[in-house]
């Protein structure tokens, strides 16, 4: 055999090799990340889509600050990836905003929720507050993107006012 055509089959062996490590590492991935999205689905179906009875955020309403709560307990029972369960957050948290006009607090804050700052002093005595690691790091995560959401209906509250 000639020294090109011993390199050609070195080379074809070890793309090979390759090709099958990536295989090896794919599947189990693909059926991981399968069977995380289903759960996550049922998830959702079950606390925000179909629930059995309804969550007491979208019956009573709650203030602000109890609405970030809300969605912060519901990521805590999240089964799925982070990517998954954010958007939940996002949801649970303009769902309970919806419950009722939000119109006076929002001009109660006299457009602070405007400052990247919105918020802040709120999150950071929460999580000071909590104990529980898990927990503290879940209000350290969320509780900023609790209070964006509330930014961002305030925001576009205001962009629909008449000037």
């Amino acid at each position: 055999m000639s020294e090109p055509q011993a390199a050609s089959k070195s080379a074809r062996r070890l793309a090979l090799w390759i090709m099958g490590g990536l295989i090896a590492v794919a599947v189990p991935y693909g059926f991981l990340a399968s069977r995380t999205y289903r759960d996550f689905s049922a998830y959702v179906k079950a606390t925000l889509d179909e629930p059995a009875t309804p969550p007491a955020w979208r019956t009573t309403p709650l203030s602000p600050e109890g609405c970030v709560e809300a969605g912060i307990r519901w990521l805590d029972g999240c089964p799925g990836e982070a990517v998954f369960c954010e958007g939940g957050f996002r949801r649970v948290v303009r769902e309970c905003m919806a419950v009722t006009d939000r119109g006076a607090w929002c001009d109660g804050q006299d457009k602070g929720w405007a400052s990247t700052h919105f918020g802040y002093t709120e999150c950071e005595a929460k999580v000071a507050a909590e104990t529980d690691k898990m927990q503290a790091r879940l209000q350290d995560k969320y509780c900023p993107a609790g209070y964006r959401v509330l930014a961002d209906l305030c925001k576009a509250r205001a962009a629909e006012a008449p000037r």
